[in-house]
């Protein structure tokens, strides 16, 4: 047969398969909307006025200088719900500010791990740091608005393609951070303590917003672990010895863990489920100006109906078994998470029977599971931060109690670990966190993924 003829009849076949594969989808899966579908939809976060809402400052922060960063970021905000999801703001993006001036060697000096090192590093490069400062007089002005506002909500609805400037962010509150530091060198310890506690306030009342997303979050986490050493590395520089009460306040646990993050979780499903469901309404739209084939098939292949029943299904399947479960579980739960938890519970029949209706939909599977981040992974994230605040209050408590011993009433470390109290616990086994005789430290075991290593800190508990 000539290539001439198989052509067309390939493209025949094709266009046939297309059109037999749209209506089993057609005829099969048009579902009315679950409960958790609709819940999802509905969804609307409580209003917040935009001069407290430190996230509306956040997505101003790179506005022009002269302009006002509240309004830049309400506008950025309203053009992310107004745009397509996926797409590019229809507008161009605002001029920045200026950038953020940061040498190569502060913006990466001490980022991933802060160690004893640290400071001296740090005050070392001092007259860059107070250049840095002077560049970027209009961000740290920002900086500090946002960070002295009273409230946290995540402002963005059925939006995927809107990210926040944390990046800029993040590095502002390094560079302040280094300042506190040359504060406190200085003499001036209230001041510099006080852009500490007032940061870590600020991160921690992000983490327990109620309309926060997974990537809100997780910047949050970072900043008060990156906090919570620094203030533990400071506790031991003899301008603080008279400031380790007000340390160790500021080293509390995190709160809830597990509860700030299925909140969290929550919110991300309605980010990714209301972006479905726009994308659905998109391609309608695209279809309704083309008579493609492709077009024809994708209008079936992204059915809110499916889609949103398929992606409510699989977060609410999550968050019972994140919630039901304990951590000490989820930790042996997480290798093969979707394959070994989620699928089962989800599709109860097997996934190559053809009435699975995951198979009907493998698009809207790919989208709700792939849209997500990993929860589990993320999870671990916020516990390993708060297992790393405890250590820290851990070291703090167990060097008072060790150097106010007598010397012929000396207790073992092991019994001054278990009676500091449940504060300084570790949060993976409830029980006080082990002595290591040999290296002198305590520590804990990282769950995260692709970082399970042992975390530790030195006692240096006295010789009797």
């Amino acid at each position: 047969m000539k290539k001439k003829t198989v052509r067309p009849l390939v493209a025949l076949a094709a266009l046939f398969l297309a059109a037999l594969a749209a209506m089993a989808i057609y005829i099969l899966t048009d579902a009315p909307l679950s409960p958790q579908a609709e819940k999802m939809l509905r969804h609307q976060p409580p209003p917040v006025l935009p001069a407290r809402n430190a996230f509306v400052g956040i997505a101003g922060l790179n506005a022009p200088a002269d302009g006002d960063f509240i309004r830049a970021g309400e506008e950025d905000i309203r053009r992310a719900h107004q745009d397509a999801p996926g797409l590019s703001p229809r507008q161009e993006t605002p001029q920045k500010t200026q950038d953020l001036k940061a040498s190569a060697k502060y913006a990466y000096a001490c980022d991933k791990e802060m160690t004893e090192g640290c400071l001296a590093e740090i005050r070392a490069d001092a007259p860059n740091i107070r250049r840095l400062l002077a560049e970027n007089e209009t961000l740290i002005a920002r900086y500090l608005a946002i960070q002295a506002m009273p409230e946290f909500s995540n402002a963005v609805v059925a939006s995927m393609a809107f990210s926040l400037p944390y990046n800029d962010l993040m590095t502002l509150s390094k560079l302040l951070s280094a300042r506190a530091i040359l504060d406190i060198q200085a003499g001036n310890v209230r001041q510099g303590l006080a852009f500490i506690e007032q940061d870590m306030a600020f991160y921690r009342r992000t983490l327990a917003a109620p309309e926060i997303g997974l990537v809100d979050m997780m910047v949050a986490v970072a900043q008060i672990r990156r906090q919570a050493i620094l203030l533990a590395l400071l506790a031991q520089e003899a301008q603080l010895r008279g400031e380790t009460e007000r340390i160790k306040g500021l080293l509390a646990p995190l709160d809830s863990p597990r509860e700030t993050f299925l909140n969290a979780l929550w919110r991300e499903q309605v980010f990714v489920g209301q972006g479905l469901y726009h994308l659905a309404d998109t391609v309608r739209l695209r279809d309704a100006q083309s008579d493609g084939v492709l077009d024809f098939v994708a209008l079936f292949l992204l059915r809110k109906n499916m889609t949103l029943n398929l992606a409510s299904e699989i977060g609410e399947t999550e968050r019972t078994l994140i919630h039901d479960t304990p951590l000490a579980q989820l930790r042996d739960m997480q290798e093969n998470w979707w394959k070994k938890e989620i699928r089962p519970r989800v599709c109860a029949v097997s996934e190559d029977d053809f009435y699975c209706r995951h198979w009907k939909n493998r698009t809207g599977e790919i989208l709700a599971t792939i849209a997500p981040p990993a929860h589990v992974t993320y999870l671990f994230k916020v516990h390993d931060a708060d297992a790393h605040i405890r250590l820290l209050r851990a070291q703090l408590e167990f060097r008072q109690a060790a150097a106010q011993e007598s010397s012929q009433d000396k207790e073992s470390p092991e019994k001054i670990l278990a009676r500091l109290g449940p504060e300084t616990f570790n949060p993976y086994t409830g029980q006080p966190f082990a002595w290591n005789p040999e290296r002198k430290t305590i520590g804990f075991m990282s769950a995260a993924a692709k970082d399970q290593k042992w975390r530790e800190v030195r006692l240096d508990f006295p010789a009797p």
